[in-house]
């Protein structure tokens, strides 16, 4: 099974295939367009996820003597900009508001 990376890489080498068997044809140039901009929206979705993912184990700082774990105000901040970055990525991708 492939990844997202993997499925990213495959994408880009299409669009690198498809731009060079098309040059001079005009009516590829909007497809190869929205594929590029497609591309790129899922690098920007694919980096914020993997930035969201890495906070787990992050987040978890500060535990209370009753062993209940709280965020501290720095991973708040932390939380906060990694999970701005995954939204603004999904709805670049169409899939948030």
């Amino acid at each position: 099974m492939s990844g997202p990376v993997d499925v990213l890489a495959d994408l880009q080498g299409v669009v690198r295939i498809a731009k060079a068997a098309s040059l001079g044809v005009t009516g590829n140039k909007p497809r190869i367009e929205r594929a590029e901009q497609a591309i790129a929206a899922m690098s920007e979705l694919i980096e914020a996820a993997k930035e969201f993912s890495d906070l787990y184990g992050y987040l978890w700082d500060v535990v209370a003597p009753d062993g209940a774990g709280f965020l501290s105000p720095e991973s708040v901040k932390k939380y906060d900009d990694a999970h701005g970055k995954l939204m603004a990525a999904l709805a670049s991708c169409g899939g948030a508001k």
